[in-house]
């Protein structure tokens, strides 16, 4: 029983080591050599999950030592997603804003370059794009090059735009007001989704803090669950493979809402 949980608890361990995909794939600037560094952290982390599990296997340590991995795992993802998916959030709102600010001054007739450098002043996005435009780079590649950031895809459209008002002789503000409009929508969508979503994301972590309610209940009942869970050598491996399943659950919760969001980007 205890190598049947050990060899369970390795793909578990593996899992939860591997970073979201949807958050690798944002990375447009180097997609095949994150998919080749996902790959070895996938192979590595079940290899040293089962050489770590399986090595200790009849021990009294290997379940808690399981129950360590997953648990600081979990929380070290969830952590990252976390900053992750609000730092992409601010930066798509500071290009939002940035948009509304071009626009604006596009329409009291300034010329899209200085329009452009006063935008800028609040998104490190589009400040790099003005750096570029003064050593004489094309501005409208730049923009394409800035776009590819987490939560700065805004700037792809802006680039379009500019790129054809360039090509064309067309007026910038008519289209930067579109983008401008275009992107102050998608905020607003983005921030309904992510209302919507957040019951569904505190109810997987209810229902992974469940499994404690009901020890305490045992306790209460005046039954004592710690001698079976803390004790006994099947105890021991339920209430680690239990955990183990409750954080795979909370994850995987993550990984559905982050699909979901990924339609609105």
């Amino acid at each position: 029983m205890a190598w049947v949980a050990a060899g369970a608890g390795a793909v578990t361990v593996a899992c939860l080591v591997t970073p979201p995909a949807p958050a690798l794939r944002r990375v447009a600037t180097s997609r095949r050599s994150l998919r080749g560094r996902r790959r070895g952290l996938v192979v590595s982390g079940a290899v040293l999950g089962l050489l770590l599990v399986l090595g200790l296997a009849d021990s009294v340590a290997s379940p808690f030592l399981l129950l360590g991995v997953v648990s600081s795992g979990t929380l070290g993802l969830l952590g990252w997603h976390s900053r992750r998916t609000r730092a992409a959030r601010q930066e798509a709102e500071r290009v939002a804003r940035s948009c509304q600010v071009l626009a604006g001054q596009l329409r009291v007739g300034r010329i899209p370059v200085e329009a452009l450098a006063t935008a800028a002043e609040d998104c490190p996005s589009l400040a790099e794009v003005v750096s570029a435009q003064r050593i004489g780079a094309d501005v409208s590649a730049a923009l394409r090059s800035a776009s590819r950031k987490p939560g700065a895809a805004g700037l792809a459209s802006l680039a379009s735009a500019w790129y054809l008002a360039e090509r064309s002789g067309a007026p910038m503000a008519a289209a930067a007001e579109h983008v401008s409009t275009q992107l102050a929508d998608a905020a607003r969508l983005r921030r309904a989704v992510s209302a919507e979503l957040a019951p569904a994301r505190a109810t997987g972590k209810l229902l992974a803090a469940l499994p404690l309610v009901g020890i305490a209940m045992g306790f209460l009942m005046g039954g004592h669950p710690d001698e079976f869970l803390l004790v006994h050598p099947l105890g021991r491996w339920c209430l680690a493979m239990g955990i183990s399943l409750a954080c795979l659950g909370v994850l995987w919760t993550e990984v559905l809402a982050e699909r979901v969001e990924r339609r609105t980007r």
